[in-house]
């Protein structure tokens, strides 16, 4: 996965809206990778899947295709 963005401060987010997501948005889970001000944060909410590499959010780095790997559910 190869990921440009020339924005200033960028940021790749994952949401997931349901049923039993916390009011008032309704947000089940929420990952996010982004540049703030110059320094790469990486914040995660809600359970995990059981699908997800949590491993991989350890490294927590700028590249996202490396930061938040969600799937393999095939």
């Amino acid at each position: 996965m190869d990921v440009e963005d020339t924005a200033t401060y960028p940021a790749r987010l994952l949401e997931v809206y349901g049923p039993d997501g916390a009011p008032p948005l309704a947000i089940e889970r929420s990952i996010c990778a982004a540049n703030d001000g110059g320094r790469w944060v990486f914040e995660t909410s809600g359970p995990a899947y059981p699908f997800e590499d949590r491993s991989a959010y350890a490294r927590r780095v700028a590249d996202w295709a490396r930061a938040v790997l969600v799937e393999r559910a095939t």
